[in-house]
């Protein structure tokens, strides 16, 4: 639209122009018109000499208004110049120059004013030379407003530069945030990874704490079935029983020391596994079960020591019985079954409940047809310490509340 409108200003102008150099010359053959009709006359009238000065000053008029067609021609492309930067700076600022709407509107306007005040100047340059005077500081005077202008356009052309550098450090800016982005998700999946094998993890472990405990329970049920076939061999289980008291005695002081070089082995794996943290937590509770252990042969030393006075006295032993019974069996189905301590287990059993030959075939202990020799606790040390193991470790599972 201002390039129309400087296209239809520019044709006016044109047209302006010519008219007035069609009126000079116009003007001028009248003038010269009646000197031609007494070209003879030797001396020249006051009309001549009028006729001469008005040529001479229509000549001095016609350089003028040539002088002001090519200021004129040369605001005019000045001022195309100026609208096409305006009209690249529009498309590069944007909103910016939305905001500079109004001072361009206000360049416009003053542009305008200068043309009409061109406009009058070339009217004025028809009267007088002091107009043309006039209008030649007028023109001056616009050429330092274009170079304001010009200046002003410097100044919009350096805010579109430092607007592409602010854009440029922005979009640097959002492509390291990104990046940054793509790097936590990263870390997020892997952390994922890790949540899901540690659920896996405990998902195992419970299945494994819900097999014990359904062990635990069978257990139960058989050891309730053994106590019937207990209450019969009691006569019996009351002289290995104190047999195995003596030998427990013996034993214990044994299991001290190996309970001291189990911590020692302990203290030395703690120094081997102290890096890693997932394992520290273990080998604390492994370190309390042994303390806890320790704590439970004391106790154990002393209930044993009770009952043997409780037997001696007459009492009933049911309940020291039903324990001891329930560590052998525990002990029994715990153990691999490559392992050697399953069978002096299952003599140990065998022994306490007063088990028969046939009982002793079933049970695998002798073979057919073979005679039962009387097996005593203190010809085997083997058993004797199979015996302490089992009543130091399993006594805490199976603890009678009445005790």
């Amino acid at each position: 639209m201002a390039q129309d409108a400087g296209k239809q200003t520019e044709s006016t102008e044109n047209g302006r122009i010519s008219e007035e150099l069609g009126n000079l010359r116009i003007e001028e053959q009248n003038v010269e018109s009646p000197v031609d009709v007494n070209p003879e006359s030797p001396v020249k009238t006051a009309q001549e000499m009028n006729a001469e000065e008005l040529k001479t000053e229509l000549e001095k008029k016609e350089k003028n208004l040539q002088q002001l067609q090519a200021s004129y021609e040369s605001l005019k492309k000045q001022h195309s110049n100026l609208v096409s930067k305006v009209s690249g700076i529009k498309i590069t600022l944007g909103e910016r120059l939305k905001k500079d709407s109004q001072a361009l509107a206000q360049s416009r306007a003053q542009i305008q004013k200068l043309e009409e005040s061109l406009q009058e100047a070339e009217d004025a340059l028809k009267l007088n030379n002091e107009e043309s005077e006039s209008l030649s500081l007028q023109t001056r005077s616009l050429q330092e407003k274009m170079k304001q202008m010009q200046t002003q356009n410097d100044v919009l052309a350096k805010e579109s530069q430092n607007l592409n550098t602010q854009v440029r450090q922005w979009e640097r800016r959002a492509k390291d945030e990104h990046e940054m982005q793509e790097s936590l998700a990263a870390r997020l999946a892997d952390y994922e990874e890790q949540l899901m094998g540690e659920t896996e993890r405990q998902e195992h472990y419970q299945k494994e704490i819900q097999g014990y405990l359904t062990k635990q329970h069978k257990l139960e049920i058989e050891l309730d079935a053994l106590r019937e076939q207990h209450l019969e061999d009691k006569s019996e289980l009351q002289i290995t029983y104190q047999t195995s008291l003596d030998e427990l005695s013996e034993t214990f002081a044994a299991k001290e020391s190996a309970f001291s070089s189990l911590e020692e082995q302990l203290r030395q794996a703690d120094l081997r596994i102290s890096k890693v943290s997932d394992l520290e937590q273990e080998l604390r509770e492994k370190s309390l079960l042994i303390g806890k252990l320790q704590h439970e042969a004391v106790i154990l030393n002393e209930h044993l020591t009770k009952a043997l006075c409780m037997l001696k006295e007459g009492d009933s032993s049911e309940k020291i019985d039903k324990q001891l019974i329930s560590n052998l069996f525990v002990s029994f189905l715990t153990l691999p079954r490559a392992d050697t301590k399953r069978f002096e287990i299952l003599q140990l059993i065998s022994s306490v409940l007063g088990w028969n030959d046939e009982q002793r075939e079933q049970a695998g202990l002798q073979r057919p047809g073979s005679a039962f020799t009387n097996w005593s606790l203190s010809k085997n040390s083997s058993s004797n310490s199979v015996f302490s193991d089992i009543a130091l470790s399993k006594r805490g599972s199976f603890h009678d509340p009445s005790n």
